[in-house]
């Protein structure tokens, strides 16, 4: 059998998921974007001797499984980072702890744990966007690996004849 057609359904997912991935590292950017400059008046305010507000803790990053495949949009809490809020925490894992997701996901409740109280809006906003992009990517891998599966059972086909 002639898998051209199958291959080339795959390499369209592959772009898809790609480009589900790059719609997520925009939502995650921006959230970057936010996370710094509010905690910069964060620790402004702590030198002025306003402690009233805690700094932002939570945030997304991309991550990659084991498999090296499957993009994984997952939150982190990082402790510490008011002595150094720069581009490389965003993939830095030693100064972060995985917040596992629940068996349906994250929830607002979970997540608001791990909140300073003003941050809550923007990390709940960035989640329903992630959510979205999540599933999106996760049912395209379902279908890639299932065309992929195909096109090896078609393969042994073709070498059993």
């Amino acid at each position: 059998m002639n898998t051209d057609y199958l291959k080339e359904q795959a390499r369209q997912l592959r772009v898809m998921i790609q480009e589900s991935q790059e719609e997520a590292e925009l939502v995650i950017s921006e959230y970057w974007a936010f996370f710094k400059i509010e905690n910069k008046r964060v620790m402004q305010e702590h030198q002025r001797g306003d402690n009233e507000r805690k700094l932002a803790r939570l945030a997304p990053v991309i991550e990659r499984g084991t498999d090296n495949r499957k993009p994984r949009l997952r939150w982190r809490m990082f402790d510490g980072v008011s002595r150094k809020i720069t581009k490389s925490l965003k993939s830095n894992r030693v100064a972060s702890k995985a917040i596992t997701p629940r068996k349906r996901g994250y929830t607002a409740e979970q997540l608001e744990r791990y909140c300073s109280g003003w941050e809550k809006e923007q990390v709940l906003k960035t989640e329903s966007q992630l959510k979205l992009l999540r599933k999106s990517i996760d049912y395209l891998n379902d279908a890639l690996r299932g065309i992929e599966r195909t096109i090896r059972y078609a393969n042994q086909g073709d070498s059993n004849e």
